[in-house]
This record gives structure tokens, sequence and C-alpha cells, in this order.
């Protein structure tokens, strides 16, 4: 039964990349992976790779990780045709997902459901899913607020900005480590939280020491009256 499902997995992603590939027709290879587009996209690509030039390197050093040049990036021309063809259909409606490989988007031109996000701000969206991909170099064990809380302040870190200091000082209760470690999927506006946790961490260790800190995540829950006290300051005047 296990070999069966196995041989129906890799049957279905080789089927779900042909059909990609017929209308992402266009290809164009880069040390940061093989990007995939239609032709109304050809003109945003080298925006995305110069994205990644100016961006990745740096990321690679602060994390001590390696962008694979295998990676496969899809970049679809709308919204609903990444939703056709999305990796984890239970992410539908989002802008961007990444996994098995490969980083899918909607195109940074085309309408998403978040709206009012400027169009480069929108390429962040690559970086953000680049990061993902690389957390199992870090640590496969990281909890998921940690993970995606690394791929906000590395992939997101203006727009998380802007979130922070028009809506943060409006919280009346803040999760506690234990929180954000055991019901993640339980806080509203978690993603906030997790990015500001990784602020919190680069503030107080340094950036230099952040993977250190990381991989040692399970020590992290004695930390949390010093996390509390950050957000309460935090609060005071809602500008990281």
């Amino acid at each position: 039964m296990r070999i069966t499902l196995v041989c129906q997995f890799i049957i279905f992603m080789i089927f779900a990349d042909s059909c990609s590939s017929k209308n992402l027709k266009n290809s164009k290879t880069t040390p940061y992976g093989v990007f995939k587009y239609s032709d109304v996209d050809s003109e945003l690509i080298d925006d995305l790779i110069g994205c990644c030039k100016t961006n990745l390197p740096d990321i690679e050093s602060a994390l001590n990780v390696k962008i694979h040049p295998e990676t496969i990036i899809e970049v679809f021309p709308s919204q609903a045709e990444y939703d056709r063809k999305i990796i984890n259909e239970n992410l539908k409606g989002s802008p961007a997902i990444s996994g098995y490989g490969k980083i899918q988007l909607v195109s940074p031109k085309a309408p998403i459901r978040i709206e009012n996000i400027p169009y480069k701000e929108r390429l962040w969206f690559l970086i953000h899913e680049y990061v993902h991909l690389s957390i199992d170099q870090i640590d496969p064990s990281l909890p998921i607020f940690l993970n995606e809380g690394l791929a906000c302040y590395f992939g997101s870190y203006n727009f998380y900005k802007t979130v922070v200091s028009r809506y943060f000082d409006k919280l009346k209760s803040y999760p506690s480590i234990d929180q954000l470690t055991d019901n993640y999927d339980k806080i509203m506006g978690v993603d906030v939280y997790s990015f500001l946790f990784i602020v919190f961490i680069v503030r107080t260790e340094g950036q230099q020491n952040l993977v250190t800190v990381l991989r040692d995540h399970q020590s992290l829950r004695a930390k949390n009256g010093d996390w509390i006290n950050f957000l309460e300051e935090l609060k005071q005047n809602s500008r990281l």
C-alpha cells in the first residue's frame, strides 16, 4: 500500500508539472532556481531575479543556509490559475506558497485578495518562500511560529513593520512563548507575533547568534518574561 501511494504521488507530481509547463511555457535558469512563467509576465521576471540577487546572499549568510539552484519557481498570471495548480489546496487564496523544492506565486502584477500591497513589496513574497524552503537546513523540528517568523522577518520586514506601526497599540493581550509553540493556529494575528519574536531575538541576542538560538529553541520558553516586556515596551511607541 505504501509503495502504491508513493507511486501515485510521483505520478501526480509529474502530471501537475506537465500541466503547469503548458501554461507557464517560458523558462529561465538562474543561480536561484528555474523560473517558469507565462508571456504576460515576461517583463517582471527580471525584477524577481533582481530581488533574489540583491537579498538572497545576505539571507544565506545570516541563516547559514544554501539556496538550491534546482528550485522551481512558478509565477502564475492570476489568482485563479495559481489556485488551480497550488501544491496545497488548503492554502488556496494565498499569494505564494512553497514545498517539495518548489515555490509558487501569483504574479506581482496580478490582483490578490490581500489589497494595497505595492508591487515592490509583492516581489518580496518570493524571498519569504525561499526562507521557508531553507528552514530544514537550520532545524527540521523548528516550531511553526519560528519558521513563519523567520520568513516574515527576512522576506516581509517592511510589510510587517507597517502593520505593527498601525495596529499594535490596539492589542490588549499578548501570547506567551508556550502559547506560540503549542497553540499556533488558535492565536489571532499569529504571523505578526511570529515576526516580532524574531525581532525580539535579534535585538536581545544579536543577529550573529540567531541560528544558534534557534537550534536551541527548546530553551526559549525561559525567555518568556523578557518577551512580554519587549511587547509591552513596543506598545508604547509601536515603532520598530
